[in-house]
């Protein structure tokens, strides 16, 4: 497939995609600060000598900025984000709430016009991005996912180009979500890439190191407890582990297991999927097929988190562009037919946010089949996306 472009092209397609990342902002920035509203109570209490693992004080706080009882399905819950995450939700909590709101909204709109114009490896792949199901959610609910994806993508192109050290210094902020750090960690060692790890290490203990000093060893064993809680209580919430599918599965199927078949079921699911990701952990070519893979594994997630999986959807139509021999324009006209196709499948059932999200949480599914599929019957490594 050509990549070749002029500048005035290239120049209007990032255009169109910062103005299609704008619109987004425009369209949500002043929507429910869900999960905004999280990540400055947990702050708060915590800068104001409380725990965010205490449920009562945290509550108190999301009534207080909502201005009413907490409405949504966390009204019990305790924070389910890790120490590390907790000085950077304290300089958001050091503002009134609404001034923080907007810092926040600049910063995720700084962060998606850093992807959309710097990443892609051709530049309508910034127009695929604001259209993604996961990007569009992130946005919905004011996820950090994009800042950290941003600092992923970053971190592997860093690490991929030379910049070794340098990059595993980025994929450290990943600390604020350590199951994605210890992804990227597992990466870096298939890879062998030595400094890399030394850098990501190095860049989480010393946010480790930073949010000891107000939480000590009590606070991490704080967020074991309630990070548990949420991928226990919050199942019907979590749309796309393998885990979760099969409880929905087995749900609508009015099947009554025993209990004691939670936990083997879990562990199988979550296993199987990671021995899968080691393969392609290994291949320059292949990142898009192991975050699907380390997706789909993750014992508690949301529908934003299916950002993660667009590095595997621009590898599928990359394959798919040089198995038919498709232009560049034709292989974004199928790429932008696809994405319709899903959001229809998406939105059109209705039953309401949680059935739009648990039917977004399948695709992520699909997509990894779909690549375990092709790289069976063709044995060849991916192209490198955004890498």
């Amino acid at each position: 497939m050509n990549t070749s472009t002029g500048p005035r092209p290239r120049l209007a397609l990032a255009a169109a995609a910062m103005l299609s990342v704008s619109a987004l902002a425009v369209r949500w920035g002043k929507q429910d600060a869900e999960d905004f509203v999280y990540y400055y109570c947990a702050g708060f209490v915590r800068d104001r000598g409380g725990s965010p693992y205490d449920r009562l004080p945290y509550q108190k706080c999301i009534d207080a900025a909502y201005g009413a009882p907490n409405p949504n399905a966390s009204l019990n819950a305790a924070s389910a984000y890790p120490p590390t995450a907790m000085p950077a939700f304290g300089m958001l909590a050091a503002h009134p709430y609404r001034r923080a709101f907007l810092v926040w909204n600049l910063l995720l709109l700084s962060a998606s016009l850093a992807l959309v114009a710097f990443f892609p490896a051709v530049p309508e792949d910034g127009l695929l991005l604001c259209a993604w199901p996961g990007f569009v959610f992130c946005w919905i609910y004011h996820k950090m996912t994009v800042v950290l994806f941003l600092a992923a993508m970053a971190g592997v192109r860093a690490m991929e180009s030379g910049w070794e050290l340098s990059g595993g210094a980025a994929l450290g902020a990943l600390a604020l979500q350590p199951q994605w750090l210890a992804a990227f960690l597992l990466r870096a060692a298939a890879r062998r890439k030595t400094k890399t790890l030394v850098g990501a290490l190095a860049a989480g203990a010393a946010l480790a190191a930073w949010s000891w000093r107000t939480g000590g060893w009590g606070a991490w064993t704080a967020w074991a407890a309630s990070a548990a809680a949420h991928a226990s209580s919050f199942i019907s919430y979590d749309n796309q582990s393998l885990y979760a599918g099969a409880c929905k599965i087995i749900r609508a199927s009015r099947a009554a297991p025993r209990a004691w078949m939670g936990a083997p079921l879990r562990a199988a699911l979550t296993a199987a999927p990671l021995a899968a990701a080691w393969r392609p952990a290994r291949e320059r070519g292949e990142l898009g097929l192991y975050l699907g893979l380390i997706l789909i594994a993750q014992p508690y997630s949301h529908a934003s988190d299916a950002l993660w999986a667009f590095p595997l959807f621009l590898s599928l139509r990359a394959d798919a562009a040089r198995r038919f021999g498709w232009s560049r324009a034709r292989s974004f006209a199928a790429a932008a037919l696809a994405l319709a196709l899903a959001w229809t499948a998406i939105l059109l059932p209705g039953a309401g946010r949680l059935g739009i999200e648990n039917r977004e949480g399948w695709l992520s599914a699909a997509l990894v089949a779909a690549a375990l599929a092709l790289r069976r019957r063709r044995g060849k490594d991916f192209s490198p996306i955004f890498a």
